[in-house]
Order: structure tokens, then C-alpha cells, then sequence
């Protein structure tokens, strides 16, 4: 029944301190509703979960999907740094390669712990032009 699988990744995602790897397999689910649900808990999804949901053939899906990457980008520029940090980690984990020159921004930041994000997870935004030779300038990389 869609209506409970539906339901079962809205409750997920509202008492999952990470809920991503529970959602995964609802990433696929074959009604349209519970993916669109699952593309709005997307920030913790393992990369080709996100990817699936980013391309899913449903317009209204996909473009959940890419509204949660854009929230979360919009959250790089919050003057708190566990903010900062928190969002760098996602959207690494998402494997967004259309955000690494937004995260390479943040190889200035001036909090260690949002650089390190950086260094620790998937490593694409480090490879961005510039990336290296920032997080070098503070000891990172």
C-alpha cells in the first residue's frame, strides 16, 4: 500500500537522526508519492539514491529533488558553523558534482571543522581548480 509507505518515510524522517540509509530503499519505491516524499528527505541519501531521485522520470520528483539541493546550498551561507559544516557533509555524501564549486568556497571558511569537512568526504570538491591549493594554505590536504 503506497499510503503506508508514504507514511513510513515521513515518520523516518521525522524521528531518524540520519535517516538517509533507512530511506534508500524507498528511493525506487514505484509510486511516484513515496519517491517524491523521499526526494524531500534526500540530504542523507547515499549518492545513487539521490542521483536516482535527481533523474527520476516524474517532473514533479526530480524537481523535489533538486528544490532539497538548493536548500541545502542555500545553507553554506549561514554564519553558524555546524550549519556549514552539516550541509558541506550532505551534500559531499550526494555526490552533487553541480555543487563541488560552491563547496570549494568553502575551502576558505574560516572554521577548521567546515574546511575539514571538505578533505573528508567524497573528495570531489577538493578536486575542483583552486580547492587544493585554499585547504593548503591552512594546513589541509
Amino acid at each position: 500500500m503506497p499510503q503506508v509507505r508514504f507514511a513510513a518515510v515521513r515518520a523516518v524522517a521525522r524521528v531518524a537522526a540520519h535517516p538517509g540509509a533507512l530511506l534508500a530503499a524507498a528511493a525506487e519505491d514505484e509510486d511516484r508519492l513515496v519517491r517524491l516524499e523521499v526526494a524531500r528527505q534526500m540530504a542523507g541519501l547515499p549518492e545513487h539514491c539521490a542521483k536516482a531521485l535527481l533523474e527520476d522520470p516524474d517532473v514533479r520528483v526530480s524537481e523535489a529533488a533538486a528544490g532539497a539541493v538548493r536548500r541545502l546550498c542555500d545553507e553554506l551561507a549561514s554564519e553558524r558553523t555546524e550549519r556549514r559544516r552539516a550541509t558541506a557533509y550532505a551534500l559531499a555524501r550526494l555526490g552533487a558534482r553541480d555543487v563541488a564549486p560552491v563547496l570549494s568556497r568553502l575551502a576558505n571558511d574560516p572554521d577548521p571543522d567546515v574546511r575539514l569537512a571538505l578533505v573528508q568526504e567524497s573528495g570531489g570538491p577538493v578536486r575542483q581548480p583552486g580547492a587544493c591549493d585554499a585547504l593548503s594554505q591552512h594546513g589541509l590536504r
